[in-house]
C-alpha cells in the first residue's frame, strides 16, 4: 500500500474513533501583549537551520487545496470560483520547519467553503499513525490555525512527522477531497526562550529558525491587536519572506 494511500485509509478509519469536534486553536499567551503602535520599527526575520532539509519520506507530502465539488458547482460561472485561493499550509519552501513545541500549532489559509469539518492527522516519518483531530471550518476565508488539544501524544524531541489537513466535501472523508501536508521536527531549544513580549518570542523563534513557533507568537500577538497596521506589516513580510505572499494579506480567523 503506498504511504499516501495509507494516509487516507487512516484518517477514513481514525474518523470513527474520535469523539466531538475541538475548537480552532486560540490559545492565551503567557506573555505580555504588544503595546500599540510600538512596533513599527520591528522586523522579524526568519533564518532556516543549517541543516534543514526535506524529510527522508516524501511521498505524499504537497497539496492538492482546490475547493469542493459542490462550491464549484454552486459558483455563479460553472467551474470558475471568484477566490482563486485554495488551501494552503503556511509554510517555508522546504514544506519543513522546526519546533520545541510538545504540541505545536500548524497555519494555514482555508478559503470560503461550503465544507463543515477538517481533519488534522499526524503521522511519524516511517508512515506509523500518531494522532487524528477533527476540527470545524469557520465561516469565512481566512488564516486559521490548528492545534492538537492537551491530551494529544506529545512530538518527540528529535522525530520528524507529516501533518496533513483534509477538507471534508462531504460527510465522510474522501481521496479525492482537498488535502495539504507538511512536516515538523521537534527540537530542544538551543537556549532559554526568553520571557518576554509576544513580538520579541516571535523575533527569537525566528533567530532560532522555529518556524512554527514563530508564526504562533507572531499570529496570537496579531489576533490581540488586530488593528495595529505595524504588527500586521510585520507579520505580511515574514510571510513573504518565504514565499508567501499570496496570503500574507489575508485576515487571521479566530474560529
Amino acid at each position: 500500500m503506498s504511504n499516501q494511500r495509507h494516509l487516507w485509509v487512516f484518517i477514513a478509519l481514525g474518523l470513527l474513533l474520535i469523539g466531538p469536534t475541538t475548537a480552532f486553536a486560540n490559545p492565551p499567551l503567557p506573555l505580555q501583549t504588544i503595546a500599540r503602535g510600538k512596533v513599527a520599527s520591528s522586523k522579524i526575520l526568519f533564518k532556516p537551520p543549517a541543516n534543514d532539509k526535506r524529510p527522508n519520506r516524501t511521498v505524499g507530502a504537497g497539496s492538492r487545496g482546490g475547493p469542493c465539488p459542490q462550491d464549484l458547482a454552486s459558483a455563479p460561472v460553472a467551474g470558475e470560483i471568484s477566490n482563486p485561493l485554495t488551501m494552503m499550509a503556511l509554510v517555508p519552501p522546504t514544506n519543513t520547519g522546526l519546533t520545541v513545541s510538545e504540541r505545536p500549532t500548524f497555519w494555514m489559509y482555508l478559503p470560503q467553503t461550503s465544507a463543515k469539518q477538517v481533519v488534522l492527522t499526524l503521522q511519524k516519518e516511517d508512515a506509523s499513525s500518531h494522532s487524528q483531530w477533527v476540527f470545524p471550518v469557520p465561516s469565512t476565508a481566512g488564516v486559521v490555525s490548528l492545534q492538537p488539544p492537551a491530551d494529544a501524544p506529545p512530538l518527540k524531541i528529535g522525530e520528524t512527522y507529516q501533518w496533513a489537513v483534509v477538507l471534508v466535501c462531504g460527510d465522510r472523508p474522501n481521496p479525492n477531497d482537498p488535502a495539504i501536508a507538511a512536516w515538523v521536527q521537534r527540537v530542544s531549544p538551543s537556549q532559554a526562550i526568553p520571557q518576554s513580549t509576544a513580538l520579541d518570542l516571535a523575533s527569537w523563534n525566528g533567530e532560532q529558525g522555529l518556524w512554527y513557533d514563530m508564526l504562533t507568537a507572531l499570529g496570537q500577538a496579531l489576533r490581540t491587536n488586530p488593528t495595529n497596521l505595524a504588527l500586521t506589516d510585520v507579520w505580511a513580510n515574514v510571510l513573504k519572506s518565504e514565499g508567501l505572499e499570496m496570503v500574507a494579506l489575508e485576515p487571521l480567523r479566530h474560529e
